[in-house]
């Protein structure tokens, strides 16, 4: 099972991304820079805030916790502000599970957030069709091509050239489960999450012009419909430099119920298509990303691989009743047994019964 949750932070230029950048890593556990030719990638481990894993912690009274971790990569692109996104930039975007599109909406005149989105998809759009476009010309001169495949693909280039992401199919469509379709890691089926860049006088809840513009054109179906996150990187920027006591000081003056680390990394997570079981016990509680509708086998491999081969039963309780009891020994005692196919919730904590490993 693939565990890598990786974010592409996209826009264009003059929206502030460097800058949620330098914010996201003051709360990085890790970073990385790497710079190709044409693309510079840099790269940020974010842990995911999530009250369950605290609250079991805290019942728990154990000393260690471990959070799901999102991988935030910034690219940036020579060619961003063109009608075309370099070849590295575009590989890099391909091998992400979520787009993250930073917009702008500070300044005196800032633009449409919806002109802007619109620019931004409508480029994801084309680079889409032209891949599509390239792989069904092939397809047409190969004696091993499928009359499904070419229909598929036929039929995604349809759907792409009435100027909809493929993010928009129908959750029945049949193209979404089309292996044809996915091998192409189309950019536009990626979910999206869009980060509203606004102005320090729009902090503590005033009403913000570009957010009511927004909310108006998902509406009426002019954009793309997709989450949106408002934060003000200026004021996020600030606040890294401030000690404790003058953060929380800021942050109150100002409206600002969380920091930008883990409003940004609770929306990601939230935008992608995953579950999160937990361990718990006297001495760490662990968060685990699986994907929804995963079964309890499975989910024990993100444990360690070797307990899917070992799986004997699985013992589960929501982390709601879990806290409910007097004490760990309790709530252990109250978890109900499954076998291998029982599918795991959203919250459920988890306890994997192993056969004695062999000889």
């Amino acid at each position: 099972m693939n565990r890598r949750r990786v974010c592409g932070l996209i826009g264009f230029q003059s929206v502030g991304k460097a800058t949620l950048y330098d914010v996201l890593l003051q709360g990085s556990a890790k970073s990385q820079v790497n710079a190709p030719d044409e693309s510079q990638k840099m790269d940020v481990t974010l842990p995911v805030f999530d009250e369950r894993l605290e609250a079991l912690s805290k019942f728990c009274k154990n000393s260690q916790k471990h959070p799901v971790e999102l991988e935030v990569h910034n690219f940036t692109s020579k060619n961003a502000d063109t009608e075309d996104f370099c070849p590295q930039f575009l590989e890099d975007m391909r091998k992400v599970s979520l787009l993250v599109h930073v917009v702008r909406s500070f300044g005196s005149a800032p633009p449409s957030p919806s002109d802007e989105i619109d620019r931004m998809n409508s480029k994801i759009i084309a680079n889409d069709i032209e891949l599509v476009r390239k792989r069904l010309a092939r397809m047409s001169s190969s004696r091993k091509a499928l009359e499904a495949d070419v229909s598929a693909l036929t039929k995604i280039a349809d759907w792409l050239e009435g100027g909809k992401s493929a993010r928009l199919l129908p959750d029945e469509d049949p193209l979404r489960s089309s292996l044809k379709v996915s091998e192409l890691q189309l950019l536009s089926m990626k979910p999206m999450l869009y980060v509203l860049n606004i102005d320090e006088s729009a902090l503590g809840g005033k009403e913000n012009p570009c957010l009511t513009e927004l909310n108006a054109s998902f509406a009426e179906g002019l954009v793309d419909p997709g989450p949106v996150l408002a934060c003000c990187v200026k004021a996020e920027k600030e606040m890294t430099r401030f000690s404790a006591e003058e953060r929380r000081s800021f942050m109150k003056e100002y409206g600002i119920v969380s920091p930008c680390q883990q409003t940004l990394s609770s929306a990601a997570y939230g935008a992608l298509p995953l579950h999160t079981f937990f361990t718990t016990g006297d001495t760490m509680t662990h968060a685990w990303a699986i994907p929804r509708g995963c079964n309890a086998v499975d989910a024990s491999a993100c444990i360690h691989s070797s307990f899917a081969k070992r799986f004997r039963s699985a013992r589960v309780l929501s982390w709601r009743d879990y806290i409910s009891h007097a004490s760990i020994q309790a709530a252990d005692a109250a978890m109900v047994s499954h076998s291998k196919e029982y599918t795991l919730k959203d919250g459920d904590v988890l306890i994997v019964d192993l056969s004695k490993p062999p000889k």
